[in-house]
């Protein structure tokens, strides 16, 4: 065992090995242009032609309408996730999934049963699992006429999962700039729109993610709107998973075990040519206990900043 010091053992409170800071989980968001879609006008069909997307991407689009209880498919090849809800006969939303092929490209597009006011956010994710990109068991949906929508509490699979929030409202007529959602703390919105018809209540839509580092309860996600008015609310959550190989890669983060599709830092090498210390004879008979406390506190600050870092990470591909 590598000592520094008067003998003291490393390798007692640090890991050979700890990931360089920064380090994440695989899955990443691609950047898209071009991923919104909103009508002006009523509307039974409405497409979007997003453009970044990668061969094994998995995009995700959340659809929605308002005006009326609606019925939305697909016309492009994209598979729903969950069951499509109506709040008060008013707002409805859908999500949909799909597999980014060789050179993949648009335009998609959504079809309503009645013609509504209409609006698309698609967003794509790479890294995540190539089989199924949604963890089968963290799908959900809800409704409310509030002015709070709760999210339920999903419990992911395996850290580095990711979590997905879809909300989504009617307006007043036509005040669509009257609402606007405020997200949990720590999620990123990556969209927020809203159709603009000039005389009838529009949709307004926004989705949100965060990265779960590790297999913990999301808890309710509150996405609260601003305006002072209660509004026909529905939303969607879910998990989309790292691949399955993966799962035991945060465990060996954590307790520095493993280098498997990480890089890392041999702590042990790097304070040993910081003391002087390992198999050579220590000239100086050691480091005094006043150095031994400080390098145990550099290092334990190092594994603060980690975990700091991890948590507030937002990763994106350009």
């Amino acid at each position: 065992m590598a000592r520094f010091g008067r003998g003291f053992p490393l390798n007692r409170w640090f890991p050979r090995r700890l990931p360089v800071l920064g380090q994440a989980g695989p899955i990443t968001r691609r950047a898209l242009a071009a991923n919104t879609a909103a009508s002006s006008t009523s509307t039974s069909s409405l497409s979007v032609t997003p453009t970044g997307q990668v061969e094994g991407d998995w995009m995700l689009a959340f659809v929605a309408t308002v005006g009326g209880a609606n019925t939305i498919t697909s016309a492009s090849g994209w598979t729903e996730v969950g069951t499509q809800v109506t709040q008060a006969t008013t707002t409805t939303g859908s999500l949909w999934k799909k597999k980014a092929g060789a050179s993949e490209a648009g335009p998609y597009q959504w079809d309503g049963a009645s013609a509504r006011r209409m609006g698309i956010i698609v967003v794509a994710y790479t890294g995540a699992d190539p089989t199924d990109v949604i963890d089968g068991a963290n799908v959900s949906a809800e409704g409310a006429t509030a002015q709070q929508l709760d999210h339920d509490s999903l419990t992911p699979g395996a850290a580095f999962d990711w979590h997905i929030l879809c909300t989504c409202s009617n307006t007043a007529t036509p005040d669509d700039d009257a609402v606007h959602f405020n997200q949990p703390a720590g999620y990123a919105e990556q969209a927020e729109i809203s159709s603009t018809h000039a005389s009838s209540a529009n949709v307004r839509m926004a989705l949100a993610d965060r990265e779960l580092l590790d297999t913990s309860a999301t808890g309710v996600a509150s996405v609260t709107i601003d305006g002072g008015v209660n509004r026909s609310l529905v939303g969607f959550e879910v998990v989309i998973r790292v691949p399955s190989g993966d799962a035991a890669a945060p465990a060996e983060a954590a307790t520095g075990s493993g280098v498997a599709g990480a890089a890392s830092v041999d702590l042990t090498a790097t304070a040993e040519q910081a003391t002087g210390s390992g198999s050579a004879p220590d000239a100086q008979g050691g480091v005094g206990a006043q150095a031994e406390a400080a390098t145990l506190a550099a290092f334990k600050l190092l594994a603060l900043a980690q975990a700091l870092r991890n948590r507030d990470r937002l990763a994106v591909v350009a």
